[in-house]
């Protein structure tokens, strides 16, 4: 019997830094299919998670489908990467980059108030 293709594989993937998947952005599926179409970030929802990464402050993994390694059934889109979990925060996480959010005037770096 014949091998058949892989539809998917899971492995940890090395950690990249913010600025990594900004430079990437255009080639991650941020609408895949399984992505929840509602309840999209407020600018303050924004403004606080960028808070959140600025001053340390744990927050939630963003998990990214890893395409790079072969072709599947799943990658509707033909990129080399799709959204999993966590496409709000990597929205906010752009948006920042891009200047269409700011931090909240009551904004205090913890490491230099």
């Amino acid at each position: 019997m014949a091998d058949k293709p892989e539809i998917f594989r899971v492995t940890q993937f090395e950690a990249k830094t913010l600025s990594w998947w900004r430079a990437r952005r255009t080639k991650i599926d941020m609408s895949p299919p399984y992505q929840r179409r509602f309840r999209l970030w407020s600018v303050t929802d924004k403004a606080y998670l960028i808070d959140s990464i600025l001053n340390g402050f744990d927050v939630p993994k963003i998990y990214v489908a890893d395409f790079t390694w072969g072709d599947s059934k799943l990658n509707k889109k033909r990129l080399p990467y799709a959204i999993i979990d966590g496409k709000q925060r990597f929205e906010a996480i752009f948006d920042f980059y891009d200047g269409r959010i700011t931090l909240k005037d009551d904004f205090i770096y913890r490491e230099n108030p």
